[in-house]
């Protein structure tokens, strides 16, 4: 009986043994499975982390072609840009060459038609035309540079001839006028005529810059621009009023056809040749006005100031 029961004990260890070892068996089975399955997601997961790295690449080829290709465009551009630049450097140098021709060109056109007005009235003094004709002289002082852009007095003689026929010339010797002088001298004579109230369309006037027998030959004189416009206008107006004009008061300054003065450049230098020439006074655009130890430099607005310092 004790021999039975020890069997059936042994028995029921053993059966107790087997269920556990398979619950212990599912156990793993189940977590196995579950391993695979988490496997199998990440497969699929990284197969679609794959094909979707293709596609990126793909992508990220055709982008960097199409950046090359752009670059490459880009370059050329930036070449065609800079030949461009180049051609358009060489043909603003071309235009500025023109340019300059063109003023030195302007300047022999005024220059010669000058002489041919005066050649046509020297040939009417020779000839004895119009020999009732009246001249009157009116001789002053213009203020320049020289070749070296220093100062310088020079002489000016303007002749008015009555009757005449409106013709204004300019006779030069050993000066060096800028393009647009012509012009600058007309703008004097209408503002002369405006001051003395008389027509000069019934008159030749003819300025004369350093004329031979005055002594003052020999240098080259340079009129920047129209510098000397204040003193011809003066001059004019003291010859259509009948008036004298101080010698020992210059005048330098750009005119105006309504009679204003404006501004001109070496306004320092041309005081101190006025100074040296010996004069007490220096007329000068009134907003280039500055005191000078040299002598009295006096601003100016138009030509009824420059003329009340001027004559008498």
């Amino acid at each position: 009986m004790i021999a039975l029961i020890g069997s059936a004990a042994v028995a029921v260890i053993a059966i107790v043994g087997y269920l556990d070892q398979s619950a212990r068996l599912a156990e793993t089975s189940d977590l196995v499975m579950k391993q695979d399955n988490e496997i199998a997601a990440q497969n699929a997961i990284l197969d679609g982390q794959k094909a979707e790295l293709e596609i990126k690449a793909s992508e990220l080829a055709q982008v960097q072609a199409r950046t090359d290709a752009l670059s490459e465009d880009l370059a050329e551009k930036e070449e065609a840009l800079r030949q461009e630049s180049i051609d358009a450097g060489i043909l603003e140098a071309e235009i500025k060459s023109l340019n300059e021709n063109t003023a030195l060109l302007e300047a022999e056109v005024s220059a010669l038609q000058s002489k041919i007005q005066l050649n046509e009235l020297r040939i009417q003094e020779l000839t004895g035309i119009d020999s009732a004709s009246h001249r009157i002289t009116v001789p002053y002082y213009g203020v320049g540079v020289d070749q070296n852009n220093q100062g310088t007095v020079f002489p000016i003689k303007v002749e008015i001839i009555e009757p005449g026929t409106g013709i204004i010339s300019v006779d030069i010797n050993n000066v060096q006028y800028e393009p647009g002088f012509q012009s600058a001298v007309r703008a004097a004579a209408v503002a002369a005529s405006q001051y003395s109230g008389e027509s000069i369309s019934d008159k030749d006037i003819i300025v004369r810059f350093a004329y031979e027998d005055s002594g003052f030959g020999g240098e080259l004189v340079k009129v920047d621009g129209s510098s000397a416009g204040a003193a011809i206008a003066a001059m004019i107006a003291a010859g259509l009023s009948d008036k004298e004009i101080k010698s020992s008061i210059l005048v330098t300054g750009s005119i105006n056809e309504d009679g204003t003065v404006g501004r001109i450049g070496s306004l320092e230098e041309k005081v101190i040749a006025a100074d040296t020439f010996g004069a007490e006074a220096m007329l000068v655009p009134e907003s280039q006005e500055f005191e000078s130890n040299r002598l009295d430099v006096i601003g100016v607005s138009d030509i009824n100031e420059i003329m009340e310092h001027l004559t008498s």
